[in-house]
């Protein structure tokens, strides 16, 4: 199966499945522009989707009908392609970046077909999602970016770097937990402003080039924080989608962390306006702003 200007006399794309000997293709899929795309990594889904990332200084990728960015923006932009398991379709694809340079390094996608992307960026426009962790750091960051199985939509993305920025080829390492919270790993250039918890392995460095380990528990689009606790409960228990809620649509996965043990109790209500203060329930107080969408709490 041949997908844009492949062969573009330039660098492709190609993906190309063998049986289980080694010695025979199954099925080949080559996805190209006229100037080229360059491939840094994919990731294989349990059901045999296959998302790739890389970047292209051109302008006529073949994106997917309602793709979050259909177009180039950029001097060099991302590239994010899904594929279908038989390698015949896409099931999505779609540029990722601002009007820098944007290089996505490093790709996972979990059985659900969400693709989370890490990579590089120069561009101070990058797009983020509203309550992201960073909105804005350094001239050169990680990004950390989240689309829905459609390619339609950013689930999440945020900037995750110091002040000074990090180093143009990282960060190199993505991976999933079972929770759907997402490890990243780079080097930094400015370990003395790059954000570190508390209680981290090393929370401070003077200088030098170090490397960063980083998990993130990514929240819904638009969520900046969840839940404060009644005088007499506890902290209040965090709670991340593997697939957004919406509008319209009936299913959806949810996953909670920090909930005491034992029995305990939620509540869930929807909101058909954005919220600009937080909502309190018998004393839990919680902020949303999902674009007229889900209010989520627990106790």
């Amino acid at each position: 199966t041949t997908i844009g200007a492949a062969p573009s006399g330039n660098v492709d794309v190609f993906v190309t499945r063998f049986d289980s000997t080694w010695t025979t293709p199954e099925a080949s899929l080559l996805f190209g522009a006229t100037a080229g795309i360059g491939v840094h990594d994919a990731a294989r889904s349990d059901h045999g989707d296959i998302a790739i990332v890389g970047w292209t200084s051109g302008t006529d990728v073949p994106t997917t009908s309602g793709a979050f960015q259909p177009f180039k923006s950029g001097l060099e932009d991302g590239v994010v392609v899904c594929v279908d398991a038989s390698l015949t379709e896409l099931e999505f694809s779609t540029y990722l970046g601002g009007f820098s340079t944007n290089l996505p390094r490093a790709v996972a996608i979990d059985d659900s077909g969400v693709v989370t992307v890490s990579g590089i960026t120069w561009s101070s426009n990058f797009p983020v999602t509203k309550g992201a962790f960073q909105e804005q750091a350094g001239t050169i960051n990680a990004f950390v970016s989240r689309f829905d199985p459609t390619g339609r939509r950013l689930l999440h993305s945020t900037r995750i770097g110091a002040e000074g920025g990090e180093a143009p080829g990282d960060p190199v390492v993505l991976l999933l937990d079972n929770t759907g919270s997402v490890v990243v790993a780079g080097t930094t250039v400015t370990p003395e402003t790059f954000p570190t918890t508390p209680d981290a392995y090393m929370p401070e460095a003077d200088r030098g080039i170090l490397t960063f380990i980083s998990k993130l528990t990514l929240l819904p689009e638009g969520t900046a924080r969840h839940g404060g606790p009644s005088p007499a409960g506890g902290p209040p228990a965090v709670i991340g989608t593997a697939s957004g809620p919406f509008v319209g649509q009936s299913d959806f996965a949810l996953t909670c962390t920090g909930a005491p043990k034992g029995p305990a109790w939620g509540w869930l209500a929807l909101s058909p306006v954005l919220l600009e203060q937080p909502v309190s329930v018998v004393g839990v107080q919680a902020w949303v702003d999902l674009g007229s969408a889900v209010l989520l709490g627990a106790r």
